[in-house]
């Protein structure tokens, strides 16, 4: 029996491609990223991107597989792939390049032995005695048997293929390939090699002499005329803020003065007033 726990309202063809979606953006998105993290690093090793171009060719393979630009200008100055921890710490990122593509090869594998017809992304292998004894003798090999020979336990076969995760995701593909042509969208990006900015790519005869004032990467020169100028400003600003504060003064003072007197009057005022 079920568990009951979800919903059975939601279900029918916009359910699916939603679901689908989610999925698709949890697992699809992920891959290229996942992937180009050691490409870079695996060509570090080998000497192809040196040090003078290490942010240059991590942004072309982030265009490249994932169509994706910095959202402010880079230079070679600046060093973006160590913010992802394992790129500093020394840490192999293949390995979840290879558990997103497999894990749809062992879910197929799996509705098979629990005898799933339909839809793959309909199957639930809930209390398939099949699918969990399949699943329990692949586990028990842990790191005595290499990965391949657990897989082939597993699918019958020791590679790496995308075949099932297209399987999965078929009915979100002819979706997205009806829309987009209904809407007449273009796929991919085309091909573009990013650089850094030259006026602030490190190691350039410009860029060695450059120095940043407010931001901007200028010629000494022009730095030292861009003080003096906010000098000047500054100063003017001054003398412009005490001359204002000064001639308010004298105008509270001139008012002051021009004020009629009320002091106190004595009885011969007001005998004189009366009479």
């Amino acid at each position: 029996g079920t568990r009951n726990l979800l919903s059975t309202e939601g279900s029918g063809y916009e359910f699916d491609i939603n679901f689908l979606m989610k999925m698709a953006l949890d697992k699809i998105a992920f891959i290229p990223f996942s992937y180009l993290i050691d490409q870079w690093r695996w060509r570090v090793f080998d000497g192809s991107i040196t040090k003078e171009n290490y942010n240059q060719e991590w942004w072309s393979l982030r265009l490249n597989y994932q169509g994706l630009c910095p959202p402010v200008p880079r230079s070679q100055g600046d060093f973006d792939p160590g913010s992802k921890f394992h790129v500093p710490a020394n840490v192999p990122y293949v390995r979840y390049f290879v558990s997103f593509i497999i894990q749809f090869q062992f879910h197929e594998a799996l509705c098979r032995a629990a005898g799933h017809t339909g839809p793959l992304h309909k199957c639930d292998i809930y209390q398939s005695k099949e699918a969990g004894k399949l699943l329990a003798d692949a586990m028990k090999l842990g790191y005595s048997k290499p990965w391949p020979e657990a897989m082939k336990l597993i699918t019958g076969q020791p590679n790496m293929s995308a075949s099932a995760m297209m399987n999965y995701f078929k009915p979100l593909t002819e979706w997205l390939v009806t829309e987009n042509r209904r809407h007449g969208e273009t796929l991919g990006w085309p091909e573009y090699n990013w650089a850094p900015n030259t006026a602030r790519a490190e190691g350039s005869t410009a860029e060695s002499n450059r120095v940043n004032f407010l931001g901007l990467y200028l010629e000494p020169q022009q730095a030292r005329v861009g003080q003096w100028v906010l000098l000047f400003l500054g100063v003017a600003l001054l003398v412009a803020t005490v001359g204002l504060a000064h001639r308010l003064y004298n105008i509270r003072n001139h008012h002051s003065l021009r004020r009629p007197h009320r002091g106190p009057q004595f009885g011969s005022e007001v005998e004189l007033r009366h009479s």
